[in-house]
């Protein structure tokens, strides 16, 4: 992609004097951000940390569910079964959240309007179908604890799912990856060894088009590969 993009901005190059596109670029690119780092890192930084506090959470609410359902089981009411799970979980991002739940309870917050408050904090599917199970139970009764537990071993089961599908799909990642990097190196192994059989692709204007033609399809299997191999955390 790096060489493709480089021979197509090499061509606009030619028709400015000096150079003022590639300074252009070089300025804008390497801009750094406020942290010293380049702009371009920061989308990748911030998506890894989604990605981590998404899987973290999803491990904290299925412990969530099984300990309030232990909690319960044994004879306690939400509110302390609440505070027994803030006791054991306390790191981030749900320790906290059950944390202020339980002093917000103390301070005379209703229970319920606490984790409603918590679950839109969080923003996550498990926690509103953690709230709503609750939610439903508290206003017309039942038997909250054998709830609690299959809500557990749903969140559970999901998660295995989606490791089972991202498993099935590394196939698949890796024979795209491949393709994607045959034409780089293809072009790459070509101007190495036989430069001049570039000329006819980047000194004719049919040479031209054919070259942009390429790059796009290139482009467009690339997002296509992506969009089928890539699994939904939701």
């Amino acid at each position: 992609m790096f060489l493709c993009s480089y021979v197509v901005a090499r061509l606009a190059i030619g028709h400015l004097p000096g150079g003022r596109l590639a300074s252009i670029a070089a300025a804008h690119d390497g801009a750094p951000g406020r942290n010293g780092g380049s702009r371009s890192a920061k989308p990748r930084a911030i998506g890894c940390r989604l990605s981590y506090r998404r899987e973290t959470l999803e491990e904290q609410m299925e412990c969530l569910s099984l300990l309030l359902a232990g909690a319960l089981a044994t004879g306690h009411t939400l509110v302390q079964a609440l505070e027994s799970c803030a006791n054991e979980i306390t790191g981030y991002p749900l320790g906290p959240e059950i944390r202020r739940v339980v002093d917000g309870y103390r301070v005379g917050t209703p229970i319920l309007t606490g984790l409603i408050s918590m679950a839109d904090r969080l923003r996550h599917p498990d926690a509103d179908y953690l709230v709503r199970v609750i939610e439903i139970h508290l206003m017309s009764g039942g038997d909250l604890r054998n709830a609690l537990g299959s809500v557990g071993d749903t969140i559970r089961e999901r998660r295995s799912l989606r490791w089972e599908v991202r498993a099935g799909c590394a196939d698949a990642r890796l024979s795209a990856g491949i393709m994607a990097a045959c034409p780089p190196v293809l072009i790459i192994f070509t101007a190495a060894a036989r430069p001049e059989m570039l000329q006819a692709l980047v000194g004719t204007s049919l040479g031209r088009i054919c070259l942009m033609y390429g790059l796009l399809s290139w482009l467009m299997g690339l997002y296509l590969s992506n969009r089928v191999t890539k699994v939904d955390d939701g």
